[in-house]
């Protein structure tokens, strides 16, 4: 059972590293569109940094019951 409990915990947060990554991935395009074209013209951009952030969110709260914009997860090993 424990062996089970760490193989559920350790796929959780694979999910979450990988959804970390991707919002991560998500605001550096922004950031670099806004620094090149303004902000105006980064409107699709900042839709899928903001996308990327909810789906993060949503994962680490139902992997580790916490809420990122509140610090309160676990850090990124």
């Amino acid at each position: 059972m424990k062996v089970l409990v760490i193989a559920v915990a350790l796929v959780a947060s694979a999910c979450v590293s990988g959804a970390r990554d991707d919002m991560q991935l998500a605001r550096d395009a922004y950031a670099r569109c806004v620094a090149a074209e303004g902000e105006r013209a980064c409107v699709a951009q900042k839709a899928r940094m903001l996308a990327a952030e909810r789906s993060y969110e949503e994962q680490a709260q139902r992997a580790w019951g916490c809420n990122p914009a509140h610090a309160d997860c676990p850090p990124r090993r």
